[in-house]
């Protein structure tokens, strides 16, 4: 297995926004989660598995992720290569006993790439537990696709969950569109879709799950795959 990355602004950024951040999270009830999660696409056959931390206080949320990838021909844990990192700050406002809302900013890094990425979003919990989630959120790609042409996508996520002592369920669709009219997002056209399903057994501190997805091949044709993951969480 090896680790390697070209972009190390991401390592000095993280160092920054924790430094920055230590007021704030010393000065509250802090909670933290750790989550493994390992992905498989079908048609692709490409493997990739994330780190992610979420450090949550009632003024800040804080994720910390790292992403790595490896291609078709190689198994789980083999010539790994850490692909992106990803730094979010939230700031939650609570309206309510069941409504939040959460501004926020993403910064991802990857070999080639980066991201900026900022996004509302807006929890509301039934007062029987069902969760209804929605988030909007740009992407605004640094990397050049095609002739000199930047992605910039618009996307738009909902959530309908439902949790119990020991279980929780949960269904997501996402909505995409590519606001550069010259770069194709899926099937020759600027729009794309996402659909996921995860299951997690949540009565310990050790939390397993497993997600079903529906997600795209490529740009440039109409073909859908399935995309599986494992992945296993541990709350502080």
């Amino acid at each position: 297995m090896k680790f390697t990355t070209k972009n190390y602004n991401a390592v000095m950024l993280t160092g920054g926004i924790l430094l920055a951040s230590v007021p704030s999270i010393a000065a509250a009830e802090t909670s933290i989660k750790l989550d493994y999660r390992h992905s498989y696409s079908e048609e692709t056959e490409k493997r990739a598995d994330r780190l992610k931390t979420y450090i949550a206080t009632d003024s800040l949320l804080l994720e910390l992720e790292a992403t790595t990838a490896s291609g078709g021909d190689s198994n789980w844990l083999e010539d790994k290569t850490i692909s992106s990192y990803d730094i979010g700050i939230f700031y939650p406002y609570r309206y309510n006993e069941n409504l939040v809302f959460l501004p926020g900013f993403d910064y991802i890094t990857t070999t080639d790439n980066q991201q900026y990425i900022p996004s509302l979003r807006i929890n509301y919990m039934t007062d029987n537990k069902i969760r209804l989630q929605t988030r909007y959120k740009q992407v605004i790609n640094e990397q050049k696709i095609g002739e000199d042409e930047r992605s910039q996508v618009q996307r738009i996520d909902f959530w309908l969950g439902y949790g119990t002592p020991a279980w929780d369920f949960q269904y997501q669709v996402s909505f995409g569109k590519e606001l550069n009219n010259d770069v194709p997002l899926f099937d020759n056209t600027d729009r794309d879709y996402w659909q996921n399903i995860r299951i997690r057994y949540q009565q310990y501190q050790w939390q397993p799950y497993v997600e079903l997805g529906d997600v795209k091949v490529g740009r440039y044709d109409d073909e859908r795959q399935v995309r599986y993951r494992v992945g296993l969480m541990y709350v502080f």
